[in-house]
């Protein structure tokens, strides 16, 4: 925790990201407003919908009381009131830095009720929150940074109850799926993963528990689904109550559950097959749910290791394709910003499809991490067979991360790393599961353990050192340097307005940025309008502004994209004449370059 609170913090003013401003001034002064104004209805401030990040991180607005005061746009130029900027985003991020540090605590101690196991519990949180894209994610004003922590705090609560039947952690998991909810409408997989986690643990132990008397599996069923059900109504009770707007329109309500985008096509058949395991458990006695466990029981032994074969497999694959320039199934023609583009979506057959949805996930996990979870997909096929309360929840995790793959595919959209951000804290739990299978197989000592951990959390810590301050943008020493799995997303622009503003008269310069992060900390003239035909300057320029000045990124935006005068930075692309350049992580495909305008 202290790691994550000095990397967390460090320089965590100086730097600015796609879409905050969109939050920092509109969407979170517009909740507090409309909670003052009592106008219910404008608490939907967005459809992802981001009220949990206006909750933690509009506490900045007791600093900072008139966020649009910080900017002025006159005639397309930016200016801003540079030299606050470092305060003024620093305000907003610090309480989602606290916030996060508060789960991991919380983390901490509901892991230990599940591992029985304070020193596994311990390297839990520590490989969740020392993921270099965790820590990235943690210090952005966006919905994902508080999606990861109270997803995984809802997931986490469900299996302590799973584990304890207390009931108090169906409170709990009822909060946090609430709050996670508010947070973004992805959060909506968790009831999908809740009822597949309760299949899994049935058909896992059924010859240890249910096979003998066909009550208990009726009566597991009843139990399971009633509070599934509790959770999802508590669920919808902390939405309404944070956003009133979901109580006054039932519509919204439906929109940010069962009717958000990625789980709407999928809504219905997942309620029908919910409701027909509660019938056949309420008025058959589990007939059929019974016959299923007994199928799954004489097929375990084969099925379970087919499937960590799988994905044994894949990641082999995934590793040898890029670490070795295989390009299989013609993958090296996708970019990893093609998100849903044509070349994704209609000339990718599946095979690539699947490479290039786990491609990112691969890469973006620390190697450590990444053996770790791969040494215990390996004790599963190849290890002693015995069931214990692990084998169920590491099933379950890893079935969760294919589907989770899968919804990708299924949608049309190529995953990045951001959209992946609820499967690096699953990771880094198989990661420590398969740590226990170490300490098991090998039978460490106490003392043993001790320095094990501790050479694991050096290596987190140097890892991150290696890395700082652009955590976000992490990628494995084991993908060429050639290759990235995010772009630069607007990191960097404070190192390069640092550049310009130490120029001669730098107040009295123009400059033309293709991205965001360089304007809010230049003390001089800047635009990022495309649509500028006033003398520049400077040029600064990076890979997401290249592809997003592409004909193509904006003809499927508008099509009247390029009626009027399109400022001509893009000679600039392919020129060598650079006045300053960074590398984002030492990877010369997610470049920042400064370029004078009469040189190209």
């Amino acid at each position: 925790m202290l790691t994550f609170f000095y990397f967390g913090f460090y320089r965590i003013g100086k730097f600015v990201t796609a879409d905050e401003h969109y939050w920092l001034y509109e969407r979170i002064p517009q909740y507090f407003k409309a909670l003052e104004d009592r106008n219910f209805k404008k608490t939907r401030i967005n459809d992802k919908p981001g009220v949990s990040l206006a909750l933690v991180s509009g506490i900045g607005l007791l600093e900072e009381k008139n966020p649009q005061g910080h900017f002025e746009k006159l005639e397309r130029i930016d200016r801003y009131d540079s030299e606050n900027s470092e305060r003024f985003y620093s305000s907003f991020r610090t309480p989602i830095i606290i916030f996060n540090l508060f789960l991991a605590a919380y983390l901490f101690w509901v892991i230990g009720k599940i591992l029985k196991n304070k020193l596994l519990s311990a390297l839990a949180v520590s490989f969740i929150i020392l993921s270099p894209i965790i820590l990235g994610i943690s210090r952005i004003i966006n919905p994902d940074a508080l999606l990861w922590s109270t997803s995984i705090a809802a997931l986490f609560s469900f299996f302590a109850f799973a584990k304890t039947d207390e009931k108090k952690f169906i409170l709990l998991t009822g909060f946090f799926t609430g709050l996670a909810l508010l947070s973004k409408y992805t959060a909506n997989i968790l009831f999908i993963f809740y009822f597949i986690f309760i299949l899994i643990k049935y058909l896992v132990n059924y010859k240890r528990f249910f096979s003998s008397d066909s009550y208990k599996s009726s009566a597991y069923f009843n139990k399971n689904i009633f509070w599934l059900a509790i959770i999802f109504f508590l669920s919808c009770v902390v939405l309404g109550f944070f956003m009133p707007a979901a109580l006054r329109n039932p519509k919204i309500m439906y929109l940010q559950t069962l009717g958000s985008e990625g789980i709407k096509k999928i809504a219905l058949p997942f309620i029908l097959i919910t409701l027909l395991f509660f019938l056949d458990a309420a008025i058959f006695k589990a007939r059929i749910i019974s016959r299923l466990g007994i199928f799954f029981e004489k097929i375990k032994r084969f099925i379970i290791p087919i499937f960590y074969g799988f994905l044994l497999f894949l990641f082999f694959v995934v590793l040898a394709n890029w670490i070795f320039g295989l390009n299989l199934f013609d993958t090296a023609k996708i970019s990893v910003d093609a998100r849903s583009t044509d070349a994704f979506v209609l000339e990718t057959g599946l095979g690539g499809k699947i490479l290039l949805e786990t491609y990112p996930l691969v890469f973006s996990l620390t190697p450590i991490v990444l053996g770790l979870i791969i040494f215990y997909w390996f004790s599963q096929i190849f290890g002693k067979k015995e069931d214990d309360n692990c084998t169920p929840l590491g099933l379950s995790l890893s079935i969760f991360m294919m589907i989770f793959l899968s919804g990708g595919i299924i949608s049309g959209v190529l995953l990045t790393a951001r959209y992946l951000v609820l499967l690096y804290p699953l990771a880094g739990f198989l990661a420590v599961l398969g740590i226990r299978e170490i300490f098991k197989k090998f039978n460490f000592s106490l003392n043993s353990k001790i320095i094990f951990s501790f050479l694991i959390l050096i290596i987190s810590f140097l890892t991150l050192w290696s890395v700082k301050p652009f955590y976000y943008n992490y990628a494995s020493f084991l993908l060429p340097k050639n290759l990235i799995v995010s772009d630069a997303w607007g990191f960097g622009g404070y190192e390069a307005a640092d550049y310009l503003n130490n120029l001669p008269d730098a107040k009295n310069l123009t400059v033309w940025a293709d991205y965001y992060g360089t304007c809010e900390f230049f003390k001089g003239a800047c635009s990022t309008d495309y649509k500028f035909d006033q003398p520049v300057d400077y040029y600064v320029l990076t890979r997401r502004g290249a592809i997003r000045y592409e004909p193509a990124y904006w003809s499927s935006k508008s099509p009247n994209w390029n009626k009027g005068k399109i400022i001509e930075a893009y000679p600039f692309y392919s020129s060598k004449n650079t006045v300053w350049q960074l590398n984002i992580n030492n990877r010369p495909g997610n470049f920042i370059k400064i370029f004078k305008a009469e040189e190209r």
